[in-house]
């Protein structure tokens, strides 16, 4: 299979690791045991990576169905070959499983020593999913738990950082073989926890399908990713995976404000933490002081009451907070553990970040690629803005269209001024993608629009008009 993200997993520095101690308890025995107790090399999903005495997953893929390369990686050296509905390849021993993904995600699992019971007791994982706010989310909770004395890792949208060793993110949640072997790297520099975004792709193509999270929350769900799921009733539904896939000892954290709150806890097994801001729940926040260099507010945490001043803007950032809070409460940190840990966050990549050197006026950075993401910050920003509001904005290609009128709306809703512009268009036409934008501003007070497809340009008319 060809894959967008290729890893050669060959780590000639591990213990040897035979075919059964590989396959036990993932494939029949019967399936393999032609095969010998040979010592394995690497796991693959790509053709072009595998090696001699190494194992090659088919998966099917969006374009092209990794069952079609299958004899090629037995010719470069595989002896087993796994996939659903495989014809006999020559030269390997080819293995039927009823769900590629969930093979692949275990194997890689095991590969990596990440499903050995030992580690798994004295390693604590901790996941986010929701359309908005994972990454300041699991950024806090790490720092809460870094303030606990923990020694915790993070894998998300804009880095993985292995304790150690950081990487720049290539997506969310990478695929099982990078994943793991990530999750290696930070246990092998010594950490003992690690937060973690789940994103909704990732829980549908069974990315984490190995992984036993201690404690997962719901930030929030709206429209997104429809390209990819269809109908947001299937997004929900990839959403709620991860916490159907919590064991009856972990602990859900869910966002108690949220219409989707239910849907995520119907069937999980786990105790269920709630959090929110209209009161009833768990975990509640109650804002003392909004301003442009940061927020103050009331945390209840099962009773007990924090202070908490941190250096993130706006509501959104105090759910996250209340969030944040819950995970690592669940994994052991305590009220001033977890007020220290938020006090020590300030600006986060993206995230409503504050952009040093402006003449006169504020810049703010924000990853918002929804509709409510770009509400919640035109919604923070201008209580606290005393002159004009200048939002600029662009929408990525190949990726749910139907939320591109919409994010004008939510744009135009609270700004003095939209600038338009191009935002990794990736195959689409920029044109085709600024045209489907621009109904969204029919009917929307506002005093100006303008569009400027040039993404450097537009930034430079900001600034100008800003001044």
């Amino acid at each position: 299979m060809r894959t967008d993200e290729r890893v050669a997993v060959v780590d000639r520095s591990k213990a040897p690791v035979t075919i059964h101690q590989l396959f036990s308890g993932i494939l029949p025995q019967a399936s393999y045991a032609a095969i010998g107790n040979r010592v394995i090399r690497g796991v693959f999903d790509d053709s072009r990576d595998v090696c001699a005495d190494s194992v090659f997953v088919a998966m099917r893929g969006a374009v092209t169905d990794g069952a079609s390369f299958a004899q090629e990686a037995a010719r470069r050296g595989a002896i087993a070959v796994i996939g659903e509905d495989l014809a006999p390849v020559d030269g390997a021993v080819t293995i039927s499983t009823p769900d590629a993904r969930d093979t692949l995600a275990r194997l890689a699992a095991r590969w990596h020593g990440i499903d050995d019971p030992e580690t798994r007791a004295s390693f604590t994982m901790l996941g986010v999913t929701g359309t908005n706010g994972k990454t300041t989310t699991a950024h806090m909770a790490q720092a809460i738990m870094r303030a606990a004395g923990r020694r915790c890792g993070m894998l998300g949208t804009v880095q993985y950082d292995l304790c150690g060793h950081s990487v720049s993110a290539g997506m969310t949640t990478p695929g099982p073989l990078t994943l793991c072997r990530h999750l290696r790297e930070a246990l092998d520099n010594g950490a003992d926890s690690l937060v973690m975004e789940v994103s909704s792709h990732a829980l549908a193509q069974r990315r984490v399908a190995s992984l036993r999270f201690a404690a997962a929350a719901f930030t929030n769900l709206t429209q997104d990713h429809l390209d990819y799921h269809g109908t947001l009733d299937d997004y929900a539904s990839a959403k709620a995976g991860l916490f159907d896939s919590l064991d009856d000892d972990a602990i859900a954290v869910i966002n108690r404000d949220d219409e989707y709150a239910e849907r995520m806890t119907r069937t999980t097994r786990a105790r269920v933490v709630t959090y929110g801001m209209s009161g009833g729940a768990d975990i509640t926040g109650r804002i003392v002081r909004d301003t442009i260099a940061g927020t103050l507010f009331q945390m209840r945490l099962f009773g007990e009451e924090l202070i908490v001043e941190n250096a993130l803007v706006g509501r959104h950032n105090v759910y996250n907070a209340l969030a944040a809070a819950g995970l690592a409460h669940a994994a052991g940190a305590n009220a001033s553990q977890i007020e220290a840990g938020l006090h020590a966050v300030r600006n986060i990549p993206g995230r409503l970040q504050r952009v040093p050197g402006a003449d006169g006026f504020n810049v703010f950075v924000d990853y918002a690629h929804t509709d409510d993401a770009i509400r919640n910050v035109v919604s923070v920003l201008r209580p606290i803005t005393p002159g004009r509001l200048i939002t600029l904005f662009g929408c990525g290609g190949d990726r749910d269209r139907t939320k591109r009128p919409r994010m004008a709306a939510a744009a135009a809703s609270l700004s003095d001024m939209v600038i338009v512009t191009s935002d990794n268009p990736r195959t689409e036409d920029p044109q085709r993608i600024i045209d489907e934008i621009m109904p969204g501003f029919a009917g929307a007070e506002r005093r100006d629009t303008r569009v400027e497809p040039d993404r450097r340009a537009a930034i430079f008319l900001a600034t100008e008009l800003a001044r």
